[in-house]
């Protein structure tokens, strides 16, 4: 274990059971949410690496524009 985690998990000691419990739920969420994006890109890597082709040559020829995340 990182030292970053065994900081995260004595922090995490200290806190509430039930406040606990919700953190444990959103983390083991956010491992499942990675595995599935890892394993949807490794299945489709050819196809992203198109898209970013694409998407880079577009940019080249300046055909993108900026977009102000403020205003999406």
């Amino acid at each position: 274990m990182t030292k970053l985690m065994k900081m995260a998990v004595k922090a995490l000691r200290s806190l509430p059971e039930d406040r606990q419990e919700v953190l444990a739920r959103f983390l083991l969420n956010e491992i499942e949410e990675d595995a599935r994006w890892e394993a949807t890109t490794t299945r489709h890597g050819d196809r992203v690496d198109q898209l970013v082709t694409k998407v880079l040559e577009a940019d080249d020829r300046g055909r993108t524009e900026l977009l102000d995340p403020d205003q999406l």
